[in-house]
């Protein structure tokens, strides 16, 4: 057993959503996870919460990547994936910020 994280991402490889979970391999990790990763990103646009493109670069060619994390279980790796979680949000708030900046000028 391995935890995989599986991110949406664009071409210039910005992280537009994320999602970890455990498996016995990267097949059934990569097919299980691509599935969720898709499907929580199409409702997340269908409720208005994301914007169907990257945030950074308005790239609308996103594709799923998977890799394997060090981690063994889904327990061992959350406060590190809550860590990371955290970090980018304050990161997505910094990039809005500029972009609100931006066009208020």
């Amino acid at each position: 057993m391995k935890v995989y994280i599986a991110q949406l991402k664009c071409p210039a490889n910005h992280c537009v959503m994320a999602l970890a979970g455990a498996y016995d391999t990267y097949e059934a990790a990569h097919m299980e996870l691509s599935f969720q990763l898709g499907h929580a990103f199409g409702t997340a646009v269908r409720e208005k919460l994301l914007n169907n493109e990257c945030g950074i670069c308005h790239s609308t060619n996103l594709r799923p990547e998977v890799a394997a994390t060090r981690f063994t279980t889904m327990a061992e790796a959350k406060p590190h994936l809550e860590r990371e979680e955290q970090a980018q949000a304050e990161s997505a708030a910094a990039i809005r910020a500029m972009q609100d900046g931006a066009k208020n000028n």
